[in-house]
């Protein structure tokens, strides 16, 4: 006899009673190390199997999240936690110090566009035309891949370089290519 599903699925459910600070959950991760990774619309929560850990912005502090609403999570192939906000693009989790790398920062951006999601307007202190990452993963060569609706970007964790991928060749809508 072959079965579909197993007989029985042990399903725990975890809210604000157990200590998350929103019920709004945007993605879900498990680390390597078992940890269990919750992206709210109010910080980023750790849960260790008992106990959360939030991770919120903290003003003034530039090793805090830059935004309490977390859009995305991604592992890398090294073992780094990639975080996606709305309103402060991307931040990785440095295990050690047990805080957060924000990028992209003041660094040099190669050929890369800066601008508004328009490309109208040039913002130095800025380096994607967004700070809203809807989604982020990585290749096999360790590059990061940061979803906006403008258009994808590459980050080099080892540079720190962005780049800009153009879609307008691979798109059939004319309006696209404009």
């Amino acid at each position: 006899t072959v079965t579909a599903q197993p007989g029985h699925l042990n399903f725990t459910s975890i809210g604000t009673r157990d200590g998350l600070r929103s019920n709004s959950v945007n993605a879900i991760i498990k680390d390597r190390y078992g940890f269990m990774w919750f992206a709210t619309n109010d910080g980023l929560h750790k849960f260790d199997g008992t106990n959360f850990t939030v991770y919120r912005r903290r003003a003034g502090d530039s090793t805090s999240l830059r935004s309490n609403e977390i859009l995305a999570l991604h592992e890398d192939a090294k073992g780094n936690l990639w975080v996606g906000t709305s309103g402060g693009a991307l931040s990785r989790y440095d295990r050690t110090q047990d805080c957060f790398v924000n990028y992209p920062r003041g660094i040099s951006m190669g050929n890369a566009r800066l601008g508004t999601h328009r490309g109208d307007s040039v913002h130095p202190a800025r380096l994607l035309p967004s700070d809203l990452v809807r989604g982020v993963c990585s290749d096999l060569q360790g590059r990061i891949w940061i979803a906006q609706f403008s258009a994808p970007y590459v980050l080099d964790p080892v540079t720190g370089r962005v780049s800009r991928i153009d879609l307008a060749p691979y798109t059939s809508d004319p309006a696209q290519k404009m």
